[in-house]
């Protein structure tokens, strides 16, 4: 049921549970008859929080032009909107990979969903010496790397294809000469 709230000197409508507002953005804003949208988005009252309900509608579904997301993205001031961004696909993935390589670390299981081939190489070569233990260190590299391929479903393509990749840049990495601890 929505909720009428008090932001700050604006009042809105908040739409609660976030699952029920999502899917109502989809389905009234992105899906025809639609309604009006850039009026609302303009008055937002919260600028990060407008862009979080477009990508979450999009990750529901919703045809939001990627064009619109990126701009609104790359105003955010909100770091942790970019990995639900890069959930999206493959290129929503490289895009956020190229305009934020500093948080390189929060898309990593994104990356591994859509793009294994280019982020495997940049896992192993980052881990090169980082000697903290894989057991109790849930952010290196190698860990993230182990994580995923065990989350393969065993006896599955995906499982064997997931091996052959980490394998396969492995023996890359050290034949071009980086570490063969790491590798």
């Amino acid at each position: 049921m929505p909720k009428l709230v008090r932001y700050r000197e604006a009042i809105a409508y908040v739409v609660i549970p976030q699952a029920l507002r999502e899917s109502l953005i989809r389905d009234k804003y992105f899906t025809a008859p639609r309604l009006p949208l850039a009026g609302l988005l303009a008055d937002a009252p919260d600028f990060d929080a407008s862009t979080e309900a477009l990508v979450s509608a999009a990750l529901r579904g919703a045809d939001v032009e990627s064009e619109q997301l990126r701009s609104r993205l790359a105003g955010c001031g909100n770091p942790r909107l970019w990995k639900p961004y890069s959930w999206l696909g493959v290129s929503e993935v490289r895009w956020a990979l190229n305009q934020c390589p500093h948080i390189t670390a929060h898309l990593i299981d994104p990356a591994l969903q859509w793009i294994p081939g280019e982020i495997i190489p940049q896992l192993i070569a980052s881990a090169a010496g980082d000697g903290r233990p894989l057991h109790s260190t849930l952010e290196h590299p190698l860990r993230q790397l182990e994580d995923w391929v065990k989350s393969g479903r065993p006896g599955t393509k995906n499982s064997v294809e997931r091996r052959r990749l980490t394998c396969n840049a492995a023996m890359a990495f050290v034949e071009s000469g980086g570490d063969d601890v790491v590798g």
